[in-house]
């Protein structure tokens, strides 16, 4: 009987049977959710009934739309910075051994440099997310103005790094080129995934903006060339369906097409690929034993090299000994034995002191590769077999030279084909990164000199290899199926928000059909446009 009551009541005064601590539990969340969305972007953490803004109207001041330009700018150049830095790794050595002999102390400033860029890059993304999710609330935009300073600051700190790369560290640019050769085919498949992902929110917005267009005209279908003229809201909705969906369809037919543009050279067919490059230990094996000690070579051979790269001085007493550096202070103690003289030449010393400190002895084959004085090598020791550097044909066959030695970033981009052609055996240096020795393979390069001989001598083929016939097959399956599934969601969400339109416009012809009509004043009818169009969007 109790139970009849209850639900009598209910029924009369329009209320359902459903526990109150679930509404509270939602509009609680959606209270942590907008504070904790305002709390990050703004510094806002106490909760308000933020006024929502109109569709199609500006989202924030002049002044906000400025820095969130300029938040734009910052994430596009902390993600360039990152993608190029991170292409590199392959030369971090390099840079910190430039590092060092400036500043005289041994430090991992490669991987400093790698953490910095990549928390430049996630603290511009997540505003820029925030951002998104203010702008799909409707609320108002106001960046902190902490935020404002530090994202200034990433700007002018990645404007700097770019700018001091592209004056003094040009190579850089060409190993980005390199890593999209081979990466290119795997980028161009994981894009189309995420153009889907995208789809999904973009459709809804691309839908709401048509069904709030529809529901606009409706209500104006009555005195729309009086009111029409002096309000623009059509024409913002519809620039905003434009701005949104144009770009999305242009990335999405270059994408489709980009396969046509691109060359990997490890889209190949299998039997065109070349033997596996073999190894020449950068100074034995020194990420597993000192460099240029006789256990760093013993480790170089144990993992698979064909041969070894070294340097050679002379003491000043005239015994050869093995040092890449100039001075001994980086991989000696000589600042604990003698201080003084830690940054002197290493020719400068006696053998007596040098054997005393840390070096090498003569290994089983040298290859001579200076260019200068071979004459007198050629006389001294006739069975020397000379290297070559990045020489033209004329000047390598003038020598009788069949072997050199380049950095492969100069290589890559000068005269690969013209030296395989003439059958030159081709060493680059200093290859480290397996996507990077990979890349190697697949040009058919004879030989590397590698720090990683260890790891890259446990590849048994190059990475990304792809034939011909799967990846096509992949992009044109791939292709037909993002087509499919992004006409779809558009599909689903256009056609809900035409259904929820209908219903509205349903519902106001009931409740216009409820008041007695009479011809209102122009000022009259566009209060009542006014507040059907509120009471639509509520």
């Amino acid at each position: 009987m109790h139970n009849d009551i209850t639900e009598s009541k209910n029924k009369t005064t329009g209320k359902s049977n459903e526990n109150p601590n679930l509404w509270i539990e939602r509009f609680f969340n959606r209270r942590c959710y907008i504070t904790f969305l305002t709390g990050c972007y703004s510094c806002h953490w106490q909760y308000r009934e933020w006024e929502k803004t109109e569709l199609g109207s500006c989202c924030c001041s002049w002044k906000e739309q400025f820095f969130y330009l300029c938040l734009v700018i910052s994430f596009i150049l902390s993600a360039v910075f990152l993608f190029v830095w991170a292409e590199t790794s392959n030369e971090y050595n390099s840079f910190d051994w430039v590092v060092y002999l400036g500043i005289k102390r041994w430090f991992l400033w490669s991987i400093f440099m790698l953490s910095a860029a990549g928390i430049l890059t996630v603290y511009t993304t997540l505003l820029l997310v925030i951002s998104f999710f203010l702008l799909w609330e409707r609320i108002e935009l106001y960046l902190h103005m902490c935020h404002k300073i530090l994202i200034l600051l990433v700007i002018l700190l990645c404007s700097f790094l770019l700018a001091i790369l592209n004056k003094y560290w040009t190579d850089k640019w060409l190993i980005a080129g390199l890593s999209l050769q081979i990466f290119a085919p795997f980028v161009h498949l994981s894009l189309l995934t995420v153009m889907i992902i995208l789809s999904w929110p973009l459709a809804i917005i691309m839908a709401h903006l048509e069904s709030e267009v529809r529901i606009r005209r409706y209500k104006m279908s009555g005195y729309e060339h009086e009111i029409e003229e002096g309000c623009p809201i059509f024409t913002r909705l519809q620039a905003l369906q434009v701005a949104a969906g144009l770009p999305f369809l242009l990335i999405l037919l270059c994408l489709y097409l980009m396969p046509m543009g691109i060359y990997s050279p490890c889209v190949l067919k299998r039997k065109d690929l070349g033997p596996k490059p073999t190894f020449f230990g950068h100074r034995g094996a020194p990420m597993l034993a000192p460099e240029n000690t006789m256990m760093s070579f013993e480790k170089a051979v144990e993992h698979g090299a064909s041969g070894l790269e070294t340097d050679i001085y002379l003491s000043v007493d005239e015994v050869p000994f093995l040092m890449h550096d100039q001075d001994v202070s980086r991989t000696t103690n000589i600042r604990e034995v003698l201080p003084s003289s830690a940054f002197n030449h290493a020719a400068t010393f006696n053998w007596t002191f040098l054997s005393s400190l840390n070096a090498g002895k003569w290994f089983i084959k040298i290859l001579w590769l200076p260019g200068f004085d071979r004459d007198y090598v050629r006389y001294k020791a006739p069975g020397f077999q000379h290297v070559g550097r990045l020489l033209s044909l004329e000047e390598l066959a003038k020598q009788n030279i069949t072997i050199i030695n380049v950095d492969y970033k100069r290589l890559f981009y000068r005269g690969l084909r013209h030296y395989k052609a003439a059958k030159i055996h081709i060493n680059v240096y200093v290859v480290n990164e397996p996507w990077l020795f990979s890349l190697a393979w697949c040009y058919k390069i004879n030989s590397v000199t590698t720090d990683n001989i260890q790891t890259l001598n446990q590849l048994n083929r190059p990475l990304f290899f792809m034939t011909p016939g799967y990846y096509t097959f992949m992009w044109l399956f791939l292709d037909i199926t993002s087509a499919v599934i992004i006409g779809f969601v558009f599909y689903y969400h256009w056609m809900k928000e035409l259904r929820k339109a209908r219903w509205l416009e349903t519902d106001a012809d009931t409740t216009v059909s409820t008041v007695p009509i009479c011809k209102p004043n122009q000022t009259a009818m566009k209060q009542k446009l006014n507040m059907c169009i509120k009471r639509t969007e509520l």
